[in-house]
């Protein structure tokens, strides 16, 4: 995504639509016609985007810790200290940053611009969600920004949708247990 790993910024507004405008784009210029979509976090809001504005473009839908409601963006600053990223992710994010990215010192740009975008962020309402046709795996931890309380009801409004979650696993720790989480998502896949 722009902004995001090798891929640099451009002088554009950071919001879902781009993101997904992008993905769509590449798939086109790519000819693929389905794609399995797995998104994390800002990637599954982007995956949102895309499955609910271009819905034949996607055959599975993996949301990873993803957020259908702004109360689980975690804006309002109500969430336990133990849910939060901390001072050391936040560390181990700008050196990875630095390491790979196109302009290495624009870190600080991009979470602010990042931030602003997170900000502006709607939830999504229960027509949208109940429009996704996608088999979808919602994937959390259990200590995780979003609540199991939100992703029940996030599971209730796709039709075809299952829940899976990541025992003792917070909103970072979900990137640190791959075998773990390819072990939920790959059966989810194959079926």
């Amino acid at each position: 995504m722009q902004g995001h790993g090798h891929t640099a910024d451009i002088d554009r507004e950071m919001t879902l639509e781009n993101f997904a405008d992008d993905i769509v784009t590449l798939l086109g210029q790519l000819g693929i016609e389905q794609a399995d979509l797995f998104g994390y976090s800002l990637g599954g809001a982007v995956s949102l985007a895309i499955v609910t504005r271009h819905p034949n473009l996607v055959g599975k839908l993996v949301l990873a810790s993803t957020p259908t409601c702004r109360r689980d963006f975690a804006l309002d600053g109500e969430l336990d200290a133990e849910r939060m990223p901390t001072a050391a992710d936040g560390q181990e994010w700008e050196a990875e940053y630095r390491r790979i990215a196109p302009h290495p010192n624009r870190f600080a740009d991009l979470i602010a611009r990042a931030g602003a975008m997170v900000g502006a962020i709607e939830d999504w309402s229960p027509d949208e969600l109940r429009a996704i046709r996608a088999p979808t795996l919602i994937l959390i931890g259990d200590k995780d920004f979003i609540s199991i309380e939100q992703a029940l009801k996030t599971l209730d409004l796709i039709p075809d949708a299952q829940l899976a979650i990541l025992p003792g696993a917070t909103h970072v720790e979900m990137t640190r247990r791959p075998n773990q989480v390819l072990a939920m998502v790959a059966p989810f896949l194959d079926a």
